[in-house]
């Protein structure tokens, strides 16, 4: 039995190969089935189905190494950013959360000491919050 996802039974198929067998060409048979001649395609020529898999089996990062390559990868992307550049995120980041206290600091602070960092911001976001 196919997988539960799929469209089609596994007599269709069956019967999908059967016409491909007779000469039948692919519209013809997708018409028949009301399916994607893609979909015809895939289940009729085993080739394709083979290299679609392997397509989308390099999709899929399951695996341990996948994963912690990936936290190895947000480390370095980290660690490369600069300390000032973690405290504009860090502020960036109250600010979405309307947080009114930015790093123990009143927003009048920022405001006083940092004047053009809010100033013609984009987002409309921000014109309730200052």
């Amino acid at each position: 039995m196919l997988d539960k996802r799929y469209k089609v039974t596994e007599e269709t198929v069956l019967e999908i190969l059967n016409l491909r067998g007779q000469g039948w060409q692919f519209q013809k048979i997708a018409d028949k089935f009301d399916l994607n001649v893609s979909t015809i395609y895939y289940w009729g020529n085993a080739d394709y189905r083979q290299k679609q898999r392997a397509k989308n089996s390099k999709r899929m990062h399951d695996t341990v190494q996948d994963k912690a390559r990936a936290r190895e990868l947000a480390k370095i992307r980290y660690y490369r950013k600069s300390k000032s550049d973690h405290f504009r995120d860090r502020i960036k980041r109250s600010i979405r959360e309307n947080n009114y206290i930015v790093a123990g600091k009143k927003r009048s602070y920022w405001q006083t000491n940092f004047p053009g960092y809010f100033e013609n911001r984009p987002s409309a976001k921000l014109d309730g919050v200052l």
